[in-house]
């Protein structure tokens, strides 16, 4: 009786599945570290190590997850910038975001900022952001 060296199809689809997958994690993996090691010097944990720019920008965002919960990304975004401006790190703020019929992200952020003392001279409105890739 002889035996058979070949491997069905079956199985080679399958090897090759699993060295596409390695391979593809190789590459995102590398990218990873590549991003990572890269991008180290631009980010801050202390606003007074940021250097000054003319301008800095707030992505939109919700103001709040439903009625009751509030958006920590919403003002985490609007604690810094406030920092940001009142250390002088920059000169005018852009934002930007979705502006819908009854809904305006920069028109909210706007509110925002006013309230907290940032003149509106200094706040340039972006209402033409749909997404965050656009």
């Amino acid at each position: 009786m002889a035996v058979s060296t070949s491997t069905s199809p079956t199985k080679k689809w399958i090897r090759r599945i699993v060295v596409a997958s390695l391979l593809i994690l190789v590459f995102f993996t590398i990218c990873n570290f590549y991003v990572n090691a890269y991008s180290g010097k631009f980010l801050y944990d202390v606003p007074s190590q940021i250097p000054s720019n003319p301008y800095g920008i707030i992505l939109g965002t919700s103001k709040n997850f439903n009625k009751e919960d509030r958006n920590t990304f919403y003002q985490n975004r609007i604690n810094a910038a406030f920092i940001l401006y009142k250390m002088k790190k920059i000169k005018k703020i852009i934002l930007s975001g979705t502006s819908e019929k009854y809904y305006s992200e920069p028109k909210t952020i706007r509110k925002d900022l006013i309230t907290l003392g940032i003149p509106d001279s200094a706040l340039i409105l972006d209402t033409l952001g749909i997404h965050t890739l656009q």
